[in-house]
């Protein structure tokens, strides 16, 4: 079975937006006291990284870099959700990632193949076909409409947080990600057929 390997961090329970408030103010005087942050927020902005840019190394090398970011912007939190400020340095750091990007050929964008145990061979076959077959179906959407995919089902985020991190309307979000998600079922049926 295909799967992205996923660094391990320590995973604290999930914290209230009230609990995120406080650390982040402790933050400021202290970047030690980020941690709690850290240990909630890695895995998700890193499957968001690895969504965006389909390279496990890249996506580690770029969810340090969003961290270092936030550690270094600590100060210019102020207040509301934590996901969405994260998510909007997220964001801005793909955007650059892009930006700044040359041609460049990449040897190493093949993924690790583990062994899944827990299905027979042939469920395993149709889980790989069936997860390759939708990755190739949003593989043809366009990038925006790929991102609000990335951040809503990678990232975790709310349509608000979406709306927050893009500047955009929560409601406008809802309706664009559901209209995304019924083109790409009619679409993925289509291919069964």
């Amino acid at each position: 079975m295909k799967m992205d390997v996923l660094p391990m961090t320590a995973q604290s329970s999930d914290l209230t937006s009230e609990e995120e408030q406080d650390i982040m103010h402790h933050a400021r005087d202290d970047l030690t006291a980020f941690a709690p942050i850290y240990e909630q927020y890695f895995a998700p902005v890193y499957s968001y990284c690895l969504r965006r840019v389909d390279n496990a190394q890249e996506a580690e090398d770029l969810s340090s870099l969003i961290f270092s970011r936030a550690l270094r912007n600590v100060q210019g939190y102020q207040n509301g959700s934590v996901r969405a400020w994260l998510f909007t340095i997220a964001h801005n750091t793909i955007v650059n990632h892009y930006r700044d990007r040359k041609q460049k050929v990449s040897l190493d964008g093949t993924r690790i193949e583990l062994a899944d145990e827990s299905h027979s061979p042939d469920e395993a076959f149709l889980h790989n076909e069936r997860a390759e077959s939708i990755r190739e179906i949003v593989a043809t959407l366009p990038p925006d409409e790929q991102e609000l995919l990335a951040f809503k089902v990678n990232g975790g985020l709310s349509a608000e947080e979406i709306g927050k991190v893009l500047g955009k309307k929560s409601g406008t979000v809802r309706v664009t990600l559901h209209r995304i998600i019924k083109r790409l079922r009619a679409l993925y049926l289509e291919e069964l057929r």
